[in-house]
């Protein structure tokens, strides 16, 4: 799946919660989009940020 995908799983799973629904449409929080961002999260720490941390047994 790609980013876009991630997020919009993330922000749709922060839906199935009543309080972040009430918190997004009377305190004009941002938590659906925080539900996007940690959708996301997982995808950019294994895909992006472990190619750095990780060290190689070959290199080719």
């Amino acid at each position: 799946m790609k980013g876009l995908t991630h997020f919009t799983v993330g922000a749709a799973v922060a839906t199935c919660f009543p309080q972040a629904v009430d918190m997004a449409l009377n305190n004009y929080s941002v938590i659906l989009a925080l539900g996007g961002v940690f959708g996301i999260l997982p995808d950019t720490l294994d895909f992006k940020l472990a190619m750095f941390l990780e060290e190689n047994d070959y290199i080719i």
